[in-house]
């Protein structure tokens, strides 16, 4: 997701548009991971607690501020 947003600005949009396609696959992919995993590196159910999910998408928006 940071290669799609910051690839955005450049001249090649077949790769920007590449990226950005890429994005749901790559979170697909991590859940589908992460459920079988022994050791999780993010406990899933955490993204369903509403104070853990909005102060991870504050930080995430605040990166690209």
């Amino acid at each position: 997701m940071a290669f799609a947003l910051l690839a955005a600005g450049r001249a090649s949009r077949h790769l920007d548009l590449a990226s950005f396609g890429a994005i749901p696959f790559g979170l697909w992919a991590f859940v589908k991971l992460e459920r079988r995993a022994a050791k999780v590196l993010l406990p899933l159910e955490l993204l369903g607690r509403r104070n853990f999910s909005l102060a991870i998408s504050n930080q995430l928006f605040a990166n690209f501020a």
